[in-house]
């Protein structure tokens, strides 16, 4: 259904949020059609509040190209690009965490 049309641009990504005792986390898969705008697909999850941002937003990053590379590999579905809320600038507490987020989706073939 998807595999070969340029038309449509598939993005995924990650974000996280702890509420209470739990972290949750949604993970989305965007499909951006030429003209056409965009459909959201997503997924929420709950897990066991993590309480060091290292962890929580590394999940982010993990979640993310899980998805990615069963929707290439298992889906045949070309994924554009990982989105990491993530932030290079040493003023966010999320910048520690940039460059090795970054070299490990690269690591696996997406930008």
């Amino acid at each position: 259904m998807m595999a070969g049309r340029a038309d449509v641009e598939v993005v995924v990504g990650s974000d996280s949020h702890n509420r209470g005792r739990h972290t949750i986390y949604a993970t989305t898969v965007v499909l951006r059609f030429a003209r056409n705008g965009a459909q959201v697909l997503y997924r929420k999850e709950r897990q066991v509040r993590s309480e060091d941002r290292w962890t929580r937003l590394w999940g982010e990053v993990e979640r993310s190209l899980e998805v990615a590379r069963t929707l290439s590999s298992e889906g045949h579905i070309p994924v554009s690009r990982i989105d990491m809320d993530l932030n290079s600038d040493p003023q966010y507490g999320s910048h520690r965490l940039h460059a090795a987020a970054v070299g490990y989706v690269r690591a696996h073939g997406y930008e």
